[in-house]
């Protein structure tokens, strides 16, 4: 993943928490010899973004450490700072958002190379599926009177990825913004 070209001539990627470099001929656009390792344990984040840069001159800075792992654990915190975990069930949880009245978590969980967004109930301890369509959905943002997500989605590449929302108790999702062809992500952030 994240390959970059170095100045030196050379192609630099990451291979679990491994870093490569090939040579590459810029001219042909072609590489020109075998990879090789030029270290290993650097930082890969679970979807491939490796910490690390290479600057004009050819110096090389990375970050140090083991890949990080791609199973999360959900954990409720109270105000006394006492954690309890809410769910454990092997799956991947990112972009938590509690509800406005506090009772419910928005959740993006991968399944597979699919993204999904989910509302665990906290206090019941379920799990429903907001998006289950084939496509990238996550990063969920709740209105704030609690009864809509804004999500970022993406349902096929033609019509590229977009800014949606929630309407319904069905959740069925509207478009509001798309970039037409594989463009630029809309990530909602908050919601006034």
């Amino acid at each position: 993943t994240n390959p970059r070209y170095s100045p030196t001539g050379h192609v630099l990627f990451a291979r679990a928490g491994s870093l490569y470099a090939i040579a590459f001929d810029e001219g042909r656009t072609k590489v020109s010899g075998p990879e090789r390792k030029l270290l290993d344990g650097v930082i890969v984040e679970p979807y491939g973004a490796t910490q690390y840069a290479v600057s004009t001159n050819g110096v090389l800075a990375y970050v140090a450490g083991p890949p990080v792992t791609r199973q999360q654990e959900l954990v409720w915190v109270d105000r006394a700072g006492h954690a309890v975990t809410l769910r454990n069930d092997g799956r991947e949880y990112w972009f938590p958002r509690l509800s406005p009245d506090g009772t419910k978590v928005a959740v993006t969980s991968y399944t597979g190379s699919n993204s999904d967004v989910w509302i665990l109930d906290v206090e019941r301890g379920t799990l429903q599926g907001v998006t289950t369509a084939s496509g990238e959905d996550f990063e969920p943002v709740w209105s704030p009177d609690g009864t809509r997500l804004a999500i970022s989605s993406e349902r096929d590449e033609e019509e590229g990825p977009g800014l949606a929302w929630t309407i319904g108790p069905d959740f069925r999702l509207e478009f509001l913004l798309r970039t037409p062809g594989g463009g630029n992500w809309e990530f909602p952030t908050s919601w006034s």
